[in-house]
């Protein structure tokens, strides 16, 4: 939930809550949002919002991301960052939580029924959620909302939980795993958490922060972290994650550093559950398809020689300025 915060940051406009550093918090207004955040939940204005992840190989869509929304009655759609935040500092982030992840359950179940793709639905937890005593319980009925089905829900959690409590980290994931949920680590590389821990966790996939894809084109420090990740995590036998991919270029350098999947505004923004069901309906693999194999050619003739060549050619050029 938090990582929805800092994924959309949204437009530009009054936020519920300012966390500058010596920033004056009007008091008054601060608890007027909590007001009408618990309106919000009273009243169902949240709605999940889904971002496709597609195979590099084939731009195949192979899962999505669920992100929270608020359908504000006046201000409109508001994108989590404006808004998030104070879910975490007023302890409703539990319970709103814990509704994304019925709610993603309810749709994946909902799409399954209409004979649609079983896409699992990756639903970020936040530290509050991970941290609570109920959270596998809570996760435990959140999947059994079908008698007959299971749904496919898969988390994301940030590195930094993992610091803060390792062995209860371990243990909570481990129990989420048995329940069939797979673990990601999103915005790995942004962290502080131990390469000792990384092997240790009960996890799945490692998902790059934006702020390397966003580079990793211009900058071969952010192709040097980017390969090391990927060289990493599929040592660790780990399935790897590219977010934030907006240009055909970034696809292209990512497909060569046999990134796994890929996920970003090239393929698709956030949208509605109903623009997903459509997107389902109608084939929409064929718009990643077109991304990920206009060079399929010479993607796939690369050999391992030239992409180390190329790689050492960019970090000597970056080092001559």
């Amino acid at each position: 939930m938090a990582n929805n915060a800092a994924k959309n940051p949204g437009p530009k406009g009054p936020a519920f809550t300012d966390r500058r550093p010596n920033a004056s918090l009007d008091k008054r207004q601060h608890n007027k949002g909590i007001k009408e955040l618990r309106r919000a939940i009273d009243e169902r204005q949240l709605l999940l919002y889904y971002q496709p992840k597609v195979n590099s190989r084939d731009g195949r869509i192979v899962g999505l991301e669920a992100l929270i929304r608020w359908n504000h009655p006046r201000r409109g759609l508001i994108a989590p960052g404006q808004f998030v935040p104070l879910l975490e500092e007023s302890g409703l982030i539990l319970e709103v939580g814990s509704w994304v992840l019925k709610q993603a359950a309810t749709d994946f179940l909902a799409w399954t029924r209409r004979g649609l793709a079983p896409l699992r639905i990756a639903v970020n937890v936040s530290p509050s959620q991970l941290k609570h005593e109920n959270f596998i319980n809570e996760l435990e009925r959140a999947l059994r909302i079908d008698k007959v089905g299971h749904a496919g829900i898969d988390i994301e959690i940030t590195e930094g939980v993992v610091v803060d409590d390792i062995e209860n980290c371990i243990r909570k994931l481990t129990a989420a795993r048995e329940l069939g949920v797979r673990v990601a680590i999103d915005d790995f590389g942004t962290g502080y958490s131990s390469l000792r821990y990384l092997a240790r966790l009960p996890i799945d996939s490692l998902k790059i922060d934006t702020s390397f894809v966003r580079m990793v084109t211009e900058s071969p420090n952010d192709l040097a972290i980017v390969s090391a990740i990927i060289v990493l995590a599929h040592g660790l036998d780990l399935d790897v994650v590219a977010e934030g991919v907006e240009t055909v270029e970034q696809c292209k350098f990512l497909r060569l550093l046999r990134c796994d999947q890929m996920q970003g505004f090239l393929f698709s923004k956030p949208v509605s559950k109903d623009a997903i069901e459509q997107m389902l309906k109608s084939g929409a693999n064929t718009t990643a398809q077109a991304h990920v194999t206009s060079d399929s050619s010479s993607s796939r003739t690369i050999s391992e020689p030239e992409y180390r060549q190329r790689r050492e050619a960019a970090e000597k050029t970056w080092a001559l300025k």
